[in-house]
């Protein structure tokens, strides 16, 4: 079945039908209506290939994460996708194991695949993405921070909003010693969490001790082996923020293995809020990022710079309120 079967069953030229498929000339609303009904009725299917060799697009969007098993990931993920779908785009998603040269070797891939890429980086990518602004070609970087004068977009959640709410809602409910599980990075999201607590801290008289924050990687096993470090201090903390609640399941499984009362002891909070945060016991506070909003979002920034429509533009989510569970 091709485009000349569509034409000939709505009464248009083939050359009609090809125009309502790409949208490259105006049609007239009668003349589309019959081409979108012949299309319904034939069950026909545009060979995208063909289509994008015609049009010079791919239709694909790429999207690059630290971790695809983590799932406000794939939440950001779904929410590109729904972004996009109705546009006749697909998202292609790829995991750089929060590896700069995974990073770095996935953005080149792309470039000749996708129209535009989208990344969630663990390291500052100014340098290497001059293959992809000498292109033109659209990107946003996850978690940069006003880089639009550089010429890519950025979108990023409050982090050091997230921080400060955080941080004053442990003290606001009596925790005076309170530790940071947080990224290896010393820039970006995580350092902007932990700069805001210190600076929370600071201004209440409270201890900010080297040895209360600790760097790893965003896993479970990382908020296990620190849970172990700061226990065993001298003098332990009273609350743990982790980065996010993949950290905190690993932290709280490590308290409850070793016998520690949640929120007794220790208080402990995560950030995300991913569905297994209400479902274990304690049940996890944490902070929502709302990661589908934010693909939506940055779905449709990507489809206006493909268009030509938008200016490098940074897209700063603001940061939720607390939802107060069990564990603190």
């Amino acid at each position: 079945m091709s485009n000349l079967d569509v034409a000939r069953a709505a009464g248009v030229s083939p050359t009609t039908v090809s125009h309502v498929l790409t949208g490259n000339r105006p049609v007239s609303e009668q003349a589309a209506a019959r081409v979108r009904a012949a299309i319904d009725e034939l069950g026909y299917r545009p060979h995208e290939l063909a289509r994008s060799l015609r049009t010079q697009r791919s239709l694909t969007l790429g999207l690059v994460v630290p971790d695809i098993t983590n799932p406000f990931n794939m939440h950001i993920a779904r929410g590109l996708q729904q972004a996009v779908l109705d546009q006749g785009y697909f998202v292609l998603v790829t995991d750089s194991a929060a590896d700069a040269g995974s990073e770095r070797a996935l953005i080149d891939r792309l470039l000749t695949r996708v129209d535009a890429i989208a990344f969630s980086g663990h390291y500052d990518p100014a340098d290497a993405l001059g293959d992809v602004l000498a292109r033109g070609m659209p990107v946003v970087w996850l978690g940069g921070w006003e880089r639009a004068h550089e010429g890519f977009d950025t979108a990023t959640t409050d982090d050091y909003g997230i921080g400060v709410h955080a941080t004053e809602h442990l003290i606001g409910r009596g925790y005076r010693r309170i530790a940071f599980l947080a990224t290896r990075e010393e820039s970006g999201p995580g350092h902007r969490r932990v700069q805001a607590y210190r600076d929370v801290c600071a201004a209440k008289g409270l201890p900010i001790e080297p040895s209360l924050v600790l760097h790893d990687e965003v896993t479970k096993e990382a908020g296990a082996e620190g849970v172990r470090t700061l226990m065993g201090l001298a003098e332990p903390p009273d609350a743990i923020i982790a980065t996010n609640d993949i950290v905190a399941l690993g932290a709280l499984s490590e308290l409850l293995r070793e016998g520690i009362d949640v929120p007794g002891r220790v208080a402990l909070m995560g950030v995300d809020d991913i569905d297994a945060a209400s479902l274990t016991t304690p049940t996890l506070t944490s902070i929502p990022l709302n990661g589908l909003a934010q693909g939506r979002a940055i779905g449709r920034l990507l489809l206006e710079r493909i268009a030509g429509t938008a200016a490098p533009t940074d897209i700063v989510f603001p940061a939720a309120d607390v939802i107060q569970r069990e564990s603190t």
